[in-house]
């Protein structure tokens, strides 16, 4: 999917997305629906390798033991 593709490439750029947090936890969910689970958790990891801890709740839903 060419928006996780983006947003990766942003995020390993320094580039955080400064739109509203609703929108990013959203294209995540997506993400994790559609099958694209290690795209969702290499965006989920970036954001929390930062101490942006906004995405945990869906990184853990998605990554039960």
């Amino acid at each position: 999917m060419k928006v996780s593709d983006l947003m990766i490439d942003m995020l390993n750029s320094g580039i955080y997305p400064d739109f509203e947090l609703q929108h990013i936890k959203n294209i995540v969910e997506t993400l994790y629906e559609k099958g694209i689970k290690e795209k969702a958790d290499r965006i989920c990891n970036i954001y929390m390798a930062n101490r942006l801890n906004f995405l945990r709740d869906i990184y853990e839903k998605y990554n039960k033991a």
